[in-house]
């Protein structure tokens, strides 16, 4: 209680020197914030201790339409503003301009949690559950009102890192990011929320020894900065205005002493398992009985046909397309006859629309017709599945070609506040443009109409969630991001209500109670573009929140190839889901094959023994970050080198609730699986267990056990221990 009491005087004694009034001050059963009204300035103390969780730190600003720079959320930058103190809440009232116009600020703590809210209106929830998604059309007048401001900030420096710390900011970029100042990342970079190179989910956070704060948002117009400063390195939400005026919300959790990135994920995945926005692949198994094949298999896809327009020259003279003409419908079957060990597999077709690839979208029906159209198309996805097999199609909806039919002058692009439609990249079809999502669902009605007698039982939708979600400013279909967040998410319901499972390309937490696999939001350890690669160092935080309730995979330029050993070690960090591209030139390849066959087996087995958790632990072995240790649930470990030197190193296990220490060494670019009930090993020990060479070997117990649930990999048990062939 003294110590208590002393507290509360000294902040408010501290805080209100020089001015006429004690600082407002509010309290929660484990914290207590004081305000210093005059300069916008909080600090934050643990109830009963002497030290600041945070002193000095900024309210943060608010930019005006008109004004040269923000103002502070302070009376310096609102001389009339007004604060209202209740005991654990403190409502700001933000007079501005002419005719009354004002902006409310609140935050309030709750136990660990501070919550700030921000809005044109007295905000009365801090956090809420609706759903916020457009219940009606939306308007051009909408879209086009004056924006009640150019950006807000709030509570800056927050979640930040001080030079000589320990710890590391994290971040929900691709599969999960952390960055210390060993990072060496000393320029600015800004992280829209659900953009391709931006943030997959709404929170990010700072682990310390002594506190890890963990920040999330309600909000969907924001960006995320990071602020390299020689003394100190932020994360910084800006937010931009939303044209429904909905409040800006944030939760701030303390989460206390010795936690790290894997209690951020903790935090958020009971978040939104409290929410119900948190469905299993066991419920979605269920409903779509044809997911088991990426749950124990593969996901294939067999590239078909493209020709790829070229760009003009320097003369502007534009070359003749290049045609690649992969290989046909038969081959995908014929390969597959050759492959009856294949027993789990989704093959996607890929490139298998009227003129191939990334062309004429969203009129690319009818199946090419130089292939054999429809007939054969089908007649060959009807041989796919007679094998017991999945097939599912690659389509796209985001994109609309100049060549397309349905173009009709750019009527249904996607419109820029500047009245001009949003152009694309310039891919297989040449230059396209962005196709609005509003008469996007439209063309996927139609096209999933003519296509449900096909016998296709999965669709992957193309940059469906790697595109940001738009404004579309055009008079005849607006929408906010919001509505398009809606017409996306619909689109997903579509496909899954014609063809079962469902896929998209990278992947965002809006969509992943709809969707079943991502493909794109594991990183590419060789990606050749920067906004393709990791920021900062990589961890698997998405498999720690979502492994159990949807399949993830890297981009379809990643895919698992001999040459690149380090994609199929990350796709094992990421739980063993593979994916792969097949075409003609590789179906025949000793080398591919072999190294299909491998890498096929050891991926099934160890994904259809993780799929029903999440990971639970994560570690790096060597101080280079190269050697890397998951478990998922209590009883599967995956070790993985992905330096193309040997290594020997001491990896813990629980076996029984004990804490076991065992030796390993592995081959370059080596890895470790072992399950209860199965092992797999490229090196050359484990434990008592020992290799003549470095190879490629699986183990299972000699004797089974009565209940799986008894199983445990200890090393006092009898294996047998076999060598991975072609042959078995």
């Amino acid at each position: 209680m003294k110590r208590s009491l002393w507290l509360l005087i000294g902040c408010v004694g501290i805080l209100s020197l020089g001015m006429a009034h004690a600082a407002p001050l509010i309290t929660s059963e484990t914290m207590q914030l004081c305000l210093d009204e005059e300069t916008g300035t909080v600090a934050l103390y643990a109830t009963g201790q002497d030290t600041a969780l945070v002193k000095d730190l900024a309210l943060g600003t608010v930019w005006l339409p008109g004004e040269d720079s923000p103002r502070a959320l302070a009376k310096s930058g609102f001389p009339g503003m007004q604060t209202e103190a209740l005991p654990n809440r403190l409502n700001l009232t933000l007079p501005y301009g002419d005719g009354g116009k004002s902006f409310f600020l609140s935050l309030a703590l709750e136990g660990d949690t501070l919550y700030t809210a921000f809005a044109d209106q007295p905000v009365q929830a801090l956090w809420v559950q609706e759903d916020r998604l457009p219940q009606g059309p939306e308007t051009l007048a909408l879209m086009q009102a004056p924006p009640l401001f150019r950006e807000v900030c709030i509570l800056p420096g927050l979640v930040a890192l001080n030079a000589g710390e320990e710890g590391h900011l994290v971040l929900p970029h691709y599969e999960g990011s952390l960055v210390n100042f060993a990072s060496g990342l000393k320029e600015n970079r800004d992280f829209a929320l659900f953009e391709n190179a931006g943030f997959t989910m709404p929170f990010w956070g700072v682990c310390r020894p002594e506190n890890t704060v963990f920040c999330l948002v309600d909000y969907l117009y924001t960006r995320v900065r990071y602020e390299a400063q020689p003394e100190r390195l932020h994360l910084s939400p800006l937010f931009q205005n939303d044209p429904y005026h909905h409040p800006i919300r944030m939760q701030f959790r303390f989460l206390g002493q010795g936690k790290g990135y894997l209690d951020l994920a903790k935090t958020y995945r009971d978040y939104l398992a409290e929410r119900g926005e948190l469905p299993s692949l066991v419920e979605k198994l269920k409903q779509k009985p044809q997911l088991i094949h990426l749950l124990e298999g593969a996901n294939i896809k067999f590239p078909i046909y493209m020709k790829h327009e070229q760009r003009p020259d320097a003369e502007g003279r534009t070359p003749p397309a290049h045609v690649y003409n992969y290989q046909r419908f038969e081959d995908v079957v014929a390969w597959l006859d050759g492959m009856p060990e294949v027993d789990r597999l989704m093959a996607v077709w890929w490139g298998w629309g009227k003129e191939g690839y990334d062309r004429l979208h969203p009129d690319f029906l009818p199946p090419n017709p130089e292939l054999g159209g429809e007939q054969v198309f089908v007649e060959m996805t009807q041989k796919i599945k007679a094998k017991g097999l999945s097939v599912g199609f690659h389509d796209n909806y985001t994109d609309i070609y100049e060549a397309a039919p349905s173009y009709e002058d750019g009527a249904h692009c996607t419109v820029g506040s500047n009245g001009n439609p949003l152009r694309g990249g310039f891919w297989a079809g040449g230059q396209c443009w962005l196709l609005c999502s509003t008469p996007g669902l439209q063309f996927a009605q139609r096209n999933f109409a003519q296509m449900k007698d096909y016998g296709l039982d999965a669709c992957f939708i193309d940059v469906l969630t790697a595109a940001p979600l738009f404004d579309c400013y055009s008079p005849e279909h607006p929408h906010s991001k919001w509505g398009d967040m809606k017409n996306k998410r619909a689109m997903m319901e579509l496909a899954a209500r014609y063809f079962g499972v469902f896929g998209t390309e990278h992947g965002f937490s809006w969509g992943a109670d709809l969707c079943d696999y991502f493909e794109g939001i594991t990183v590419m350890p060789d990606a050749r573009e920067s906004w393709q690669a990791s920021f900062g160092t990589s961890i698997p935080l998405f498999a720690a929140i979502y492994h159990d309730a949807i399949v993830q995979y890297p981009h379809q330029g990643g895919t698992v190839h001999p040459s690149r050993p380090l994609r199929f070690l990350r796709n094992l960090r990421a739980g063993g889901a593979c994916y792969y591209n097949v075409v003609g030139k590789e179906m025949n390849d000793p080398t591919w094959r072999r190294y299909f066959k491998l890498t096929y087996r050891v991926s099934s087995n160890t994904i259809q023994r993780t799929w029903r958790t999440v990971l639970t632990d994560h570690a790096f072995l060597n101080p280079e970050k190269t050697v890397e240790a998951c478990r998922y649930g209590q009883h599967i470990l995956i070790v993985i080198n992905q330096s193309d030197q040997e290594c020997e190193v001491e990896v813990g296990q629980d076996i029984l609730g004990t804490r076991v220490q065992t030796s390993l060494v592995l081959a370059p670019h080596g890895f470790l699986v072992a399950t209860p009930d199965y092992a797999a090993l490229q090196g050359r020990r484990w434990g008592t267990i020992e290799m003549e060479a470095h190879g490629w070997y699986e183990m299972t117990p000699v004797r089974e056990e009565a209940s799986s649930q008894s199983i445990r990999f200890d090393q006092a048990r009898e294996y047998q221990v076999r060598p991975i062939t072609e042959e078995n």
